[in-house]
């Protein structure tokens, strides 16, 4: 899943910035979605990840350091 989202959302930013420079003649303060676009693929990563149980629950008890 996280291949198709990603190739949607990833040229948003740069369609959003060229329309609102052109539209709105601002440049200065659309730089802002190139960064909420990293963050938005990194939270759809995380879910994904998440949802598919590739992340592993950390338990400080089983923690290799704890058993010295």
């Amino acid at each position: 899943m996280m291949g198709s989202a990603e190739a949607i959302i990833r040229p948003l930013p740069v369609v959003i910035f060229l329309i609102s420079r052109f539209v709105f003649g601002s440049w200065d303060v659309n730089w802002i979605v190139f960064p909420v676009t990293v963050i938005l693929l990194s939270v759809i990563q995380l879910y994904t990840s998440c949802s598919q149980g590739k992340i592993a629950y950390y338990n400080r008890f089983t923690h290799p350091r704890n058993f010295i």
